[in-house]
């Protein structure tokens, strides 16, 4: 056998493991015997040990995890590792989201994904005025909250005022139940027009 037959060896077997997308596996020959014509491949498939979170001060990491379409067990995929790093953005609760992959205890046999995000403030106090000529001088105060308790839960308290129409209300919203792909939103308010 020669060291050009066992490279090939070594490239198909990569070859078959990357048009799945797992490409950050590597293959080496361990042993090849001559005189039996046998050959022993090692593969690390770069199997998915741990997913951690960093810097996630206020989000919860089981919620970042949710968003992560992989699981421990896997071997890592770099088309669905960019998906979930699409997802983890598409909360819009970060400014930057980066993702590290270590291995894992110095073991060659697996990998630890660790996704260091930077929040986004999630609270925010809004106000305003404007004249219409029906209601004239008409005011609102608004106070939302994008994150309540880092699980994904939005809030707001509206209020609105003019001389003849009032208007207050509570909202909450839940894009995602935990990590299920079911939301729920709730509305409770008061609302007063004089004509």
């Amino acid at each position: 056998m020669t060291r050009q037959w066992l490279d090939s060896i070594c490239h198909h077997v990569e070859s078959a493991y990357r048009q799945r997308s797992f490409d950050l596996i590597s293959v080496m020959v361990t042993t090849a015997d001559t005189s039996t014509r046998t050959v022993r491949i090692t593969v690390d498939e770069a199997i998915i040990r741990r997913v951690d979170v960093a810097n996630n001060n206020r989000t919860r990491a089981w919620l970042v995890r949710s968003l992560y379409p992989q699981k421990p067990g896997e071997p890592i995929s770099s088309r669905r590792l960019s998906q979930g790093v699409s997802n983890i953005v598409g909360t819009d609760y970060f400014d930057r989201v980066s993702v590290h992959l270590t291995r894992f205890d110095n073991n060659p046999g697996g990998a630890v994904v660790e996704f260091d995000v930077d929040e986004k403030p999630h609270t925010q106090l809004r106000f305003g005025w404007h004249w219409d000529d029906e209601y004239k001088s008409e005011e609102f105060l608004e106070l939302l909250d994008d994150n309540i308790d880092g699980i994904g839960l939005f809030g707001a308290l509206h209020g609105r005022y003019a001389d003849d129409r009032q208007t207050v209300y509570g909202l909450a919203r839940m894009d995602r139940i935990v990590s299920t792909l079911l939301t729920a939103t709730a509305r409770v308010g008061y609302s007063r027009l004089q004509r």
